[in-house]
């Protein structure tokens, strides 16, 4: 079996009644499993595993995907919903009007694809498509193990994130995953940009706001950026940031009931995970 290194691993103490949904993602570099109850927002279980290098073939992903599915024990947890996220970079997007049934081949011409591939449409608010790809022997491992699993790629809510007050008319979303950095663009709270970044150090993703923000026209002094991923608000990379970027504000992962455990995590740890579920169409 594949050694599994928990940066995070909390289960709730006693069965919780009610609708379980549970959200899945997943990247080349680490997984994090969220399963909470629909009405009562109650955390049943929160974990994270950090792989020890990339994976590069569906192989070892898979293999790794097996390794959690048993060390969770999710086979024994009757699932309701169950929503699985992608974090990678391969992807594209065109206007809804301009894909048609176009969009397989427009995925192939920008990434390449295979046999392997199970490749995924969806459409956004603002009528764009989101064209990404799957190993079709790794849907197929999900499909055989979640009834009724629905997939998304984590690009679609940093284009749909929204701040819960009311938003600047130009800001960026900067979302820290390990070894990538996903940046979207709003502009009249419409999104006009969006990619994903692999990274390894802190100079990486400073490199990254700063360039995206001159193509942009985003001024660090005057614009916001807003954050989310798993680094406090004192952290390296945070404190680096502050001295480019005038204003830094984190994206909180708000609403859930407080998790029974002495390590309790920031609010906006975890943000695309916890919000996987609201950006399935």
């Amino acid at each position: 079996m594949q050694e599994l290194i928990y940066t995070f691993n909390y289960k709730h103490k006693q069965p919780l009644a009610g609708k379980r949904v549970l959200n899945f993602l997943l990247s080349p570099f680490e997984c994090a499993c969220f399963t909470f109850i629909e009405n009562t927002l109650e955390v049943a279980q929160l974990s994270h595993i950090e792989f020890k290098e990339k994976l590069e073939t569906e192989s070892a992903l898979n293999a790794m995907l097996e390794a959690i599915y048993t060390d969770l024990q999710l086979a024994l947890i009757p699932f309701d919903a169950v929503y699985v996220g992608l974090t990678h970079q391969r992807f594209t997007m065109a206007p809804k009007s301009f894909v048609q049934n176009n969009g397989t081949t427009l995925f192939e011409f920008v990434n390449g694809a295979s046999i392997n591939d199970s490749i995924k449409q969806q459409t956004l608010s603002n009528e764009m498509v989101f064209i990404y790809g799957l190993a079709l022997s790794t849907q197929q491992l999900l499909e055989r193990w979640f009834r009724n699993v629905r997939f998304t790629h984590s690009g679609c809510l940093a284009i749909e994130f929204k701040p819960k007050l009311t938003p600047p008319n130009l800001y960026m979303l900067a979302v820290v995953h390990k070894g990538y950095l996903e940046i979207s663009i709003h502009q009249n709270n419409t999104f006009v940009f969006y990619n994903c970044f692999s990274w390894q150090t802190n100079e990486d993703v400073l490199y990254y706001l700063l360039y995206v923000g001159e193509q942009w026209q985003l001024n660090p002094a005057l614009h916001t950026v807003y954050l989310a991923g798993n680094f406090s608000t004192d952290a390296s990379l945070t404190l680096l940031l502050q001295t480019y970027w005038a204003h830094l504000q984190f994206v909180n992962a708000s609403g859930y009931a407080p998790m029974e455990t002495e390590q309790q995590l920031p609010a906006h740890y975890y943000f695309t995970l916890k919000n996987l579920h609201t950006c399935v169409f």
